[in-house]
């Protein structure tokens, strides 16, 4: 047997580095283990499967697909058929009240969809073909007051379109062509008197606008003919904005994106399986 010398001296190679990788190792394992399946609410089926990734529970019986959140809360249930949603569904807040409603062909989102916001009052209500918005789209405020009416074509934003000030009054009407603002616009005061009018090109304004710097006048005209992205300025203290007038398609489109309103599988919305 051979004897050990001293001093002992190590290889770093092989005995540093196989201990780093080790604590490595044991770092990414140790997110998985926290990822593990709480304990099941009473309130969900014995058979349900816990997804980490999403934090919640599904269950496919009987030509349906049921989804609870983590706590137990049902969160989505419908018909489910092929690995695609088909029939109408309906998803709900995670305080309970209903989130949204409609109905799938083949996963894709058809017929009339109406959105709720999380007291219970209608948010939006409008039609889908094959996945995309078409035709006239009414939004509402939290107190169920009129905020938007758009009209969508294939998904994209065509043909008129109003937005309401809060509490109401139009703030401003419209068209689009294809997402861009085009044809004739005018916004008012929330007096509902003229502020501004005249005519977009491709979301530029274009031609001679009529401007009116306070309500009742005085009023005068302007040209415009540099390509620009339309913008709008004046607005007293007195007479704030609509409160979504960033772009009303928006509260639609969050839907798919952060309200968590659970996706199909093949990845439409990204909150479910």
């Amino acid at each position: 047997m051979q004897s050990l010398q001293w001093p002992i001296t190590l290889d770093f190679r092989k005995v540093v580095l196989p201990v780093a990788l080790t604590a490595s190792l044991l770092s990414l394992c140790l997110p998985l283990a926290l990822q593990a399946a709480p304990q099941r609410p009473t309130t969900v089926d014995a058979r349900a499967t816990y997804f980490a990734k999403t934090q919640v529970w599904y269950l496919n019986t009987d030509g349906k697909r049921i989804v609870w959140y983590a706590n137990g809360q049902l969160k989505a249930q419908g018909p489910y058929s092929g690995d695609a949603r088909q029939g109408h569904w309906i998803f709900y807040h995670s305080n309970g009240k209903k989130q949204a409603e409609g109905n799938f062909e083949k996963g894709r989102m058809v017929g009339t969809w109406t959105m709720y916001h999380s007291n219970g009052k209608k948010e939006s209500e409008g039609e889908y073909k094959n996945n995309f918005k078409d035709g006239l789209w009414v939004l509402y405020d939290e107190s169920g007051i009129k905020t938007s009416e758009a009209t969508y074509k294939g998904g994209f934003k065509h043909g008129p379109w109003t937005e309401y000030y809060p509490g109401g009054g139009v703030f401003f009407k419209g068209s689009y062509a294809w997402d861009k603002a085009d044809g004739q616009w005018t916004y008012y005061f929330r007096s509902g008197q003229l502020y501004q009018s005249g005519n977009f090109t491709a979301d530029a304004r274009t031609g001679v606008w009529k401007i009116c710097i306070q309500p009742g006048g005085p009023c005068g005209q302007e040209t415009f003919q540099s390509q620009g992205a339309p913008q709008l300025s004046g607005l007293d203290s007195t007479t704030p904005a609509a409160n979504n007038t960033d772009d009303p398609a928006d509260l639609l489109d969050s839907m798919e994106s952060t309200k968590g309103v659970p996706p199909s599988m093949d990845g439409k919305w990204s909150n479910d399986l």
